[in-house]
């Protein structure tokens, strides 16, 4: 069984971060091996909540001792999400290096969760930064949204051109595929995601629904490298995951909760046939 190390937060209630991503990936036949960057009681869209912090020593010694008792040996890919700190973000970032110097970081799936539009920024100052200057010369693939996708290439995203444009940016810094969500199109009831890649570039849009969306981002995160561990070609790759989440969204607006229905939506993960198809732009 191949193995996929996921590094971000943790919470004790709810659907986020690695509560969500845990469930994707078994969900696929994949082993997630986690490391929690902080660990809190639920995330902090329902309000105040108690946290446990998780200093960069214990990171570090966590993602040591998982490389020490050799339970890595099966490693597929890295995903990391919700860093917590620039801190945490140095301690997985050096981890990450000693892999690549021998040889044994496969690939590595860097969402850069930092903040979203129309709230800003709500990670420590520094973070964003190690972000662009640290994680995306390595990632293989970064998945921002709009508000990311727009401060990690230094230029507005307000139409389809723009994100394409932005995403060109990154692949400068490093990244070989952009798949950015959440982005603006010409009508305001849609959202669109695009898949940015040097050898092609594919768009599509989805209804916007009114429903709980924190953690949908980490499901996207999951359910997307589940296709590219798999080589599944681009379009169909894209088609999934984002059919897939829409799925798991639309589920959460039916069932009016608080927090990601992707337990009673988990038989729709699979996001085949896919209801939502890209078309190839740029």
């Amino acid at each position: 069984m191949k193995q996929v190390l996921s590094i971000q937060s943790l919470v004790a209630s709810g659907r986020v971060g690695n509560r969500a991503a845990t469930l994707v990936l078994e969900h696929f036949g994949l082993e997630p091996v986690i490391v929690p960057t902080l660990f809190f009681v639920h995330h902090p869209g329902h309000g105040k909540t108690a946290a446990l912090p998780i200093d960069a020593a214990a990171v570090a010694a966590l993602l040591a001792g998982l490389d020490a008792a050799a339970r890595l040996e099966r490693l597929a890919a890295v995903l990391t999400g919700h860093l917590a700190s620039p801190d945490v973000g140095e301690a997985v970032i050096q981890f990450l290096d000693g892999l690549r110097q021998r040889n044994r970081l496969p690939f590595w799936l860097c969402d850069p969760v930092m903040g979203e539009e129309g709230r800003g920024f709500y990670v420590p100052s520094g973070l964003p930064e190690l972000l662009r200057e640290r994680a995306l010369p390595h990632a293989a693939v970064v998945t921002p949204n709009r508000f990311e996708l727009a401060w990690l290439a230094g230029r507005p995203v307000d139409n389809p051109q723009d994100a394409l444009a932005a995403a060109r940016a990154l692949h400068a810094r490093g990244p070989r595929l952009v798949v950015a969500t959440g982005l603006p199109t010409r009508a305001p009831d849609r959202l669109g995601v695009l898949w940015s890649a040097p050898e092609a570039a594919f768009w599509v849009e989805t209804p916007r629904l009114r429903c709980p969306t924190s953690g949908a981002g980490d499901v996207f995160a999951a359910r997307l490298l589940v296709e590219l561990l798999a080589a599944t070609p681009p379009a169909l790759a894209l088609a999934r995951t984002v059919s897939a989440t829409f799925a798991v969204l639309e589920e959460t607006a039916r069932l009016g909760t608080d927090e990601l229905a992707l337990v009673a939506a988990a038989e729709k993960l699979a996001g085949s046939p896919p209801r939502f198809w890209p078309e190839r732009i740029g």
